[in-house]
């Protein structure tokens, strides 16, 4: 028998003038969040910070009159959140996947597709209902939820295909 393997290792970059792409697992997920522009950090001291992402998504695909509002963490996205939870028929916990799925059938979110980038599972991505051109793009990580504005961005790609979620062109 005959076996074959290769293995590829990237050199370092060589000096400073070039800084390398932030892309996801990188050392420091904080600071990672917190440089990427497009990460919305939900900021909040209660259980409703899936919610309070999902709300804020929501106001951010519509262009929301009042986004500031809700992307700042005032009371509108307080308000918003607690009606999702109630109109979903969710506890006011901190939530799941089991969670996300009944979210994702609300009738206010009928139109839409919950699409959740999980950092505790190596960045995977999962999707909660039906296909709809209207994606509500969450981040969780470390038992908290955030909103994620652009899939490219957040990879460092310059296309990321929204049906198969792979970088790339897919066919």
């Amino acid at each position: 028998s005959f076996q074959l393997s290769f293995t590829q290792v990237r050199n370092p970059p060589r000096c400073s003038r070039h800084k390398r792409k932030m892309k996801p697992g990188h050392r420091h997920p904080e600071t990672f969040k917190r440089i990427k522009q497009s990460v919305i950090t939900i900021k909040n001291k209660d259980d409703l910070c899936c919610a309070r992402a999902i709300v804020t998504a929501k106001a951010k695909v519509d262009q929301h009159s009042n986004w500031e509002g809700f992307k700042k963490g005032r009371r509108i996205q307080l308000q918003q959140a607690q009606l999702l939870h109630h109109e979903a028929d969710v506890p006011f916990c901190p939530c799941g996947y089991p969670e996300l799925e009944k979210f994702s059938r609300a009738p206010s979110l009928y139109d839409y597709q919950l699409v959740l980038v999980d950092e505790t599972r190596s960045y995977e991505v999962s999707r909660f209902g039906p296909s709809q051109d209207k994606q509500l793009v969450l981040l969780y990580s470390g038992h908290h939820y955030d909103v994620i504005t652009s899939l490219p961005g957040f990879f460092a790609t310059s296309y990321f295909c929204d049906r198969c979620f792979k970088q790339g062109h897919c066919l």
